[in-house]
């Protein structure tokens, strides 16, 4: 009883010592491709499923029947199938994509599908009365969309698109599909080297670390946008 306190002291040094020996360039240049990604595909992803749930509440039916389309097809298959389709298929069209950017588009179409239907709920929320209003000015419908609508639907849905960004960052492992070096990826390769399990906890570690930042940067963000 009374050793097992160096013990444990022991077993925590060990972590320590491993988890700065298994911070090498190559996880750092993984981990810079990792962050890359999810900022990218965030502002992407923000930026087109605006696009989408505009033409999914449009009067034309040819643009309301896309947005439905796309939505359905990519919130009801697997991300890992959508990574290997867009990569390896899009080429037999003359589509031919580096990693990052295919990486970058599947992650985008994939996350965009969910974050358009938060934004659907989020126009649906705003008040009846001030888009009236809009109109009562004189503004025509689509300039009342964009300095009406759009501002108030994307405060509404803030925290859902925090959600969205975690959850992008999550799905970050998948790259490796493309040829990209992620996290996981070079954990698997130290696993094989040391054989040492606690590497998925540095892995771990890295990620909680990285969607705390997030959480707290939404907080932030939300708390500053909210509607009175």
């Amino acid at each position: 009883m009374v050793g097992k306190p160096n013990s444990d002291s022991a077993i925590n040094m060990e972590l320590l010592i491993n988890f700065w020996e298994w911070t090498t360039p190559d996880m750092m240049r993984s981990l810079v491709n990792v962050l890359k990604v999810l900022v990218v595909c965030s502002f992407t992803t923000i930026i087109w499923a605006l696009f989408i749930v505009l033409m999914r509440i449009s009067k034309f039916f040819i643009f309301r029947w896309f947005a439905v389309s796309y939505i359905e097809i990519f919130r009801g298959t697997p991300l890992i199938v959508q990574i290997l389709i867009i990569f390896n298929y899009l080429p037999h069209f003359g589509i031919v994509l580096s990693s990052f950017q295919a990486a970058v588009l599947s992650l985008t179409l994939n996350a965009g599908g969910y974050l358009a239907e938060s934004y659907r709920s989020g126009f649906q929320a705003v008040p009846l009365g001030q888009k009236e209003a809009a109109l009562a000015l004189g503004m025509s419908k689509i300039r009342a969309v964009i300095r009406v609508d759009i501002p108030v639907a994307f405060r509404i849905v803030m925290p859902a698109i925090g959600n969205i960004v975690v959850s992008i960052l999550l799905t970050t492992p998948f790259i490796y599909l493309v040829g990209m070096g992620d996290l996981m990826m070079r954990a698997n390769e130290l696993m094989r080297l040391t054989l040492n399990w606690s590497v998925y906890a540095y892995i771990t570690f890295i990620y909680i670390i990285i969607g705390l930042i997030l959480s707290w940067f939404n907080y932030k963000l939300e708390k500053k946008m909210r509607l009175p």
